[in-house]
């Protein structure tokens, strides 16, 4: 999990990532998510105050009369589009063994590790995704004036797609290490992060929370205080346990066992 923190802090100082990011095709990705991410947004609030126009009677902070529910489960379209499905082929393909003119020109003049040239690859490739779904973040304030109500469980689904796409990266990229054809791979992703990884966290979930919420008096409120525990919990200890197996496959030589370091004990004189 710490590479993906590094991953994170490459973002400027990395000369591999801005080489990356001036592909026209990652230009395209930004502007086309950005610009649906935007789009989504505009619409909604076009038609909330349209539809507060035709109800003048209705208060800014009522509404129960509008509804939310497409709304939202369209921005959670939006989140799941950035933060799984398009995932793996924006990490896949950097797991390639050739390299262009610039990139080689860059290792060599700036004496770079191979280490460096991956970070700055997968940042590149994540920042599209990520940028793609930052404009939804201005969802928040228009709930807040709108639908206050719906504020949290908005809040809720950006962190949780924040946590996921952590987790669906390093599920990509470690079956991109293991597998050797980028199809094979594609494959292996998606079933990890659409069939097998939901069913064991959120199986488990349901376990711990049901345990938890078990005999309380205000049941539904332990429950889903578990369950948003428990799931954020499983998700990041998964990323974290697929990132560290990826790095750890990829540059074997960063990974030393805990007693190498340790000074060897002397017995006393005497």
């Amino acid at each position: 999990m710490r590479f993906f923190l590094d991953v994170l802090r490459s973002y400027r100082s990395n000369p591999f990532f801005r080489h990356e990011l001036d592909r026209k095709g990652r230009r395209l990705w930004i502007t086309a998510l950005s610009g649906a991410s935007l789009a989504y947004l505009a619409v909604f609030l076009a038609v909330r105050l349209y539809w507060g126009a035709r109800t003048p009677h209705m208060a800014l902070g009522v509404s129960a009369a509008f509804q939310y529910a497409p709304w939202l489960f369209g921005g959670g379209l939006l989140l799941s589009l950035c933060a799984h499905w398009l995932v793996p082929p924006s990490l896949l393909t950097l797991l390639r063994p050739d390299h262009d003119l610039r990139t080689l020109m860059l290792m060599v003049e700036g004496g770079h590790s191979e280490e460096e040239l991956f970070r700055g690859q997968v940042a590149a490739g994540l920042t599209p995704l990520l940028l793609g779904g930052a404009p939804l973040l201005l969802g928040l304030p228009l709930l807040a004036l709108f639908g206050p109500e719906h504020v949290l469980p908005a809040f809720l689904a950006l962190g949780g797609a924040l946590l996921w796409g952590a987790l669906a990266s390093g599920a990509s990229l470690w079956t991109g290490v293991i597998c050797q054809k980028t199809n094979h791979a594609a494959v292996w992703a998606y079933a990890l992060t659409s069939l097998a990884l939901p069913l064991l966290i959120g199986g488990l979930t349901l376990a711990l929370a049901h345990g938890c919420s078990a005999g309380q008096p205000h049941r539904e409120v332990v429950f889903r205080i578990a369950a948003v525990l428990t799931w954020s919990l499983l998700v990041t200890g998964c990323a974290g346990i697929f990132w560290d197996c990826t790095v750890g496959r990829l540059f074997p030589e960063k990974r030393k066992p805990l007693w190498q370091d340790l000074p060897t004990p002397t017995r006393p004189e005497g």
